[in-house]
């Protein structure tokens, strides 16, 4: 708005100065024709070959005389000519030829043209005055709108995600107030959905917890008959194996899907050596059907503070998406004092391709073998939720190589919510 009135303040200026010199012209051009019929008339009556008056000098040259014309004025050719000085003032000079001779009329135009540099410095004047007064006006406004804006925009820019109410803010103008309305309505559709969302999971673990116990207790309780042979024995062991592990998914979920402010700081100690070999006997039927290696390399008991069935559902689906995979060759899980690794002779990861995979409903390039494609998206979320750092790196030769690197005692303790870290090892 400021620059539109700044705008529109110097083309009226502009036009002002322009109708004065041409309506000045106009008038001088007038005059000059004016006191021609006079100084003619004159000249008629009294054979004077020049006439000198206050404001109006007058000149008749006859032909091979021009010492007559004051030598400023011998020069000019027929016309009107501005701005000619001459003993000290400025002169508006009319040429003719005559049939006397040749005519030169000056007229004085000093008083005329100090007049107009009044004029001028008016019209600055008022347009300065004008963009000052619109500037003042615009930042009036300006100020007027952005206050409120930034008061907007600093409350919605402290909201958490677990901060869904809606925002108590009053603002006097109407779009504003349509807002922060339209923002409200949003929150409230979204903590609908939320806690929906938290209803439909919790009633789905609850309904999972009883079948799930009653296999767990059914196998035990075979089990505990002894009378089976080794190989029913050890399909009742796996169906064991499996139902415990399916309960701990359903804990982790339930974990996953609770809003940080409602999450109980986690103080457990799990022995990441042991868990590794659990995940290692539930996929070794798995590998052997594609007559693959799965290795185990555990030179020492490593412990990690996190949730046991978390670490375990991490490490399973690392396990079976590098088994889904790889064709031929092996799948190695290594265990350090502050890692987790899991290697394979598989087509690998692109470089490319590691955010893509970390999405939900995708896969890799290679479509081998079926799956949903959310092992590494569930892989990536755990991390995000221990601050764990999950980096990959493809091999020379193919295969690709995964690592989750355990936070320190420090940084699990921290309250703040990390997002995963992707490192690119060459």
């Amino acid at each position: 708005m400021t620059g539109f009135g700044a705008a529109v303040a110097c083309v009226f200026a502009f036009l002002a100065l322009v109708a004065h010199e041409t309506l000045e012209r106009e008038i001088l051009i007038a005059t000059v024709r004016t006191e021609v019929d006079h100084v003619m008339s004159h000249i008629e009556q009294t054979g004077a070959a020049f006439l000198e008056l206050d404001s109006v000098r007058a000149y008749l040259e006859p032909e091979h005389r021009s010492d007559v014309i004051p030598e400023v004025f011998r020069g000019l050719p027929e016309g009107m000519h501005d701005s000619i000085s001459f003993a000290g003032q400025n002169y508006f000079v009319s040429v003719q030829q005559m049939p006397e001779g040749r005519l030169v009329v000056a007229t004085d135009i000093s008083t005329l043209q100090a007049k107009e540099t009044e004029y001028v410095l008016l019209i600055a004047g008022a347009t300065l005055a004008f963009l000052f007064l619109a500037w003042r006006i615009g930042l009036r406004i300006a100020t007027g709108v952005a206050d409120p804006l930034e008061q907007l925009a600093e409350k919605i820019s402290g909201f958490r995600p677990e901060d869904r109410r809606a925002m108590d803010l009053h603002f006097d103008a109407p779009e504003l107030v349509q807002i922060v309305d339209i923002f409200n309505s949003y929150l409230s559709r979204l903590d609908a959905f939320i806690v929906r969302e938290q209803h439909l999971t919790g009633m789905t673990s609850h309904e999972l917890r009883t079948p799930l116990a009653v296999i767990q207790g059914a196998a035990e309780v075979l089990l505990n008959r002894g009378n089976q042979d080794d190989a029913d024995e050890k399909t009742l062991k796996r169906l064991q194996g499996a139902a415990h592990s399916m309960s701990n998914s359903v804990e982790a979920i339930l974990w996953l899907a609770r809003e940080d402010s409602e999450r109980v700081k986690n103080t457990d100690q799990s022995d990441v050596s042991l868990i590794a070999q659990a995940v290692q006997e539930n996929y070794q039927k798995s590998a052997e059907i594609k007559n693959l290696k799965l290795e185990l390399v555990c030179p020492e008991a490593t412990q990690v503070t996190a949730p046991s069935a978390l670490l375990q559902i991490a490490l399973g689906n690392l396990v079976r998406n590098a088994i889904q995979y790889t064709q031929q060759g092996f799948v190695r899980v290594i265990v350090g004092q502050d890692f987790l690794e899991v290697q394979d002779s598989g087509p690998g990861i692109a470089d490319n391709q590691v955010n893509a995979v970390l999405q939900p409903l995708q896969r890799g390039q290679q479509e081998i073998s079926e799956g949903h494609g959310y092992g590494l998206y569930i892989v990536n979320e755990i991390c995000q939720r221990l601050n764990w750092k999950l980096a990959f790196q493809s091999t020379e030769g193919g295969g690709a190589v995964i690592r989750i690197q355990f936070a320190s005692e420090s940084q699990s303790a921290s309250p703040t919510k990390q997002t995963s870290q992707l490192e690119e090892n060459t």
